[in-house]
């Protein structure tokens, strides 16, 4: 309730004649709504991340990205004390809804192709201004916390039971040395880390939008092609996926590399490792199972880019824990 009259205060401090409508919540603590403004007939959207994150982060990459021409929320106001933004409305046309309403494989390569030119912006920034220091470095560290939460959550909701503490680390030793195997094999880049057709928006323009970014690193340019070609809730068209491949190296001016697949590989796995963790966790800690749906899917992923990168000690402590219950 307190929260309630906090968001309309700082609503009609900005628009004081506004009607406020719950959008979503997502799997952080956020949520969001949109905002009519009745006096001019505009609308915007609240975000509402109830102190439990710093909003520096998207700030700063929002006023970055506007800053090289990729279309992300203009901050309209905020109030960090009580971390509140009100931000540009891109409607409701997230990829996701654009091909569910339209199936030609035409229109969907297409806004492929544009998501590809964006991520190739933000490359080519990065090596006329390096964003290096503009956001944390996706280390090794981090790469092995996010495949942990399935060690933690995946392993917990298959077996149900905590994983034993040599089992964790016999885990996370294998996801080190598979990471180490990639290190310095591709450029980086400021790597938005959650590139995918839901949080890209088709706004009335024609242009693309992009979406929760806050959680931007610098790491390898294969990391957003990965997320975006191998997307945990839905599946690509082999043959647009073949294209979308050759695509991309053909905008990034690199002839095919095994270096640069090897490490899409790797980064592939251990997102879907990540991802089958978060999808578990969310059921296990919220008790909310709508995500579970996307766990079949998600592991086939992860199988996939297992034996093309050929972990096979992953594959086995996989198999040898039983860990095929999706």
């Amino acid at each position: 309730m307190i929260n309630t009259q906090k968001r309309l205060n700082f609503v009609r401090q900005h628009l004081k004649n506004s009607k406020i409508i719950f959008l979503k919540s997502d799997m952080s603590p956020r949520s969001y709504y949109r905002v009519h403004n009745t006096d001019k007939n505009q609308s915007f959207v609240l975000m509402d991340a109830d102190l439990s994150e710093d909003l520096a982060p998207f700030t700063m990459l929002s006023n970055y990205l506007n800053s090289i021409k990729v279309r992300a929320p203009k901050i309209v106001a905020q109030d960090r004390e009580n971390g509140f933004l009100l931000l540009e409305d891109f409607g409701d046309k997230t990829l996701t809804k654009v091909f569910q309403n339209n199936s030609s494989i035409k229109v969907e390569q297409n806004l492929f192709e544009k998501s590809f030119d964006i991520l190739h912006t933000i490359y080519e920034q990065s090596l006329k201004n390096s964003t290096k220091g503009l956001v944390p470095n996706y280390s090794l560290d981090l790469y092995l916390k996010e495949v942990n939460l399935f060690a933690a959550y995946y392993f917990k909701y298959c077996r149900k039971k905590d994983i034993p503490k040599e089992l964790a680390q016999t885990w996370e030793d294998l996801w080190r040395s598979a990471f180490s195997t990639i290190d310095g094999l591709t450029p980086n880049t400021l790597v938005l880390r959650d590139y995918h057709v839901d949080n890209l928006m088709l706004l009335n323009t024609g242009e693309l939008g992009v979406l929760d970014f806050q959680d931007g690193v610098y790491g390898s340019v294969m990391y957003d092609y990965i997320s975006l070609i191998e997307d945990a809730r839905r599946d690509l068209n082999p043959d647009l996926k073949a294209h979308l491949g050759k695509y991309f190296f053909k905008i990034f001016e690199k002839k095919y590399h095994q270096d640069y697949a090897y490490t899409a590989d790797i980064l592939g796995a251990g997102r879907h490792t990540k991802i089958l963790g978060v999808f578990t966790r969310y059921a296990l800690l919220q008790k909310n199972t709508e995500k579970l749906c996307h766990l079949p899917h998600t592991f086939n992923l992860l199988q996939k880019a297992l034996e093309r990168s050929d972990l096979r000690e992953i594959q086995y402590f996989i198999k040898d824990q039983g860990l095929k219950c999706n």
